[in-house]
């Protein structure tokens, strides 16, 4: 399932990237296609010679890769197996429409599904660390807005991005201790746990690493580690439950 998820939203990227205003992402082929069908084969860069096309007909493909009266399209129309891989993605096309106004991209996640919608904060998340280049005052200001009971989710984004891209745990745990105290600190020392458990198979190491953290969110990390067999008092939180 991890795979297949992983790549359902390797696609729903692909549209969200290719689909920028201005066409970055050479999506020369769809650009040339919205004037003139036929000339769509010609758009394909030389260097991919007869892959270019992938083997389609470009006057047979037709799916419409955004929708401007509707911010949470394609996340919407599409089969309910994908919603979630879509949404967490959707936060960051939610965010380029509003102008990257976080308050209103928040307000925006709020109208997704129930089931779907924390999906849509952590998305906001992973784009506040990647546009302020993790500066953390900057992110949690930005993670701050929306529904308390969701917006927790936008730290888990945001930290888990810290450790994405350095692969070293200690800038998550700096971030989360940055964070006031509450559900979204503890939720954020969780998905450092989670974190860990992905860098580390074996149960020994995950202790170990769970075992550095600051005294404040340590259970919380063994229990995202998977660690713990009965959850601290107060985990999990969940999204939607205060």
């Amino acid at each position: 399932n991890w795979d297949r998820q992983s790549c359902y939203g390797g696609a729903f990227m692909e549209n969200a990237v290719a689909s920028m205003p201005g066409g970055h992402h050479a999506p020369a082929r769809v650009l040339a296609e919205r004037a003139d069908p036929a000339a769509a084969v010609a758009a394909e860069p030389e260097d991919h010679g007869s892959h270019g096309n992938h083997g389609l007909d470009p006057g047979v493909v037709r799916f419409k890769m955004r929708d401007s009266s509707n911010t949470h399209y394609p996340c919407n129309i599409v089969d309910p197996r994908y919603a979630s891989a879509c949404y967490m993605l959707q936060g960051g096309v939610i965010l380029e429409y509003h102008d990257y106004d976080f308050a209103k991209a928040a307000a925006d996640c709020d109208t997704a599904a129930p089931e779907v919608r924390h999906l849509c904060y952590l998305s906001m998340g992973t784009m506040a660390s990647g546009m302020t280049v993790q500066n953390t005052r900057q992110v949690i200001r930005l993670c701050a807005n929306g529904d308390p009971t969701y917006r927790t989710w936008c730290f888990v984004g945001a930290v888990k991005n810290y450790i994405d891209v350095t692969a070293d745990v200690q800038d998550g745990l700096e971030f989360c201790r940055e964070i006031p105290p509450g559900r979204d600190k503890r939720q954020c020392y969780v998905a450092v746990g989670e974190q860990i458990s992905v860098m580390h198979a074996e149960p020994a190491r995950r202790d170990e690493a769970c075992a550095r953290v600051h005294p404040e969110g340590r259970l919380e990390c063994r229990f995202g580690a998977g660690l713990l067999s009965t959850p601290p008092p107060g985990l999990p939180i969940r999204p939607g439950v205060s």
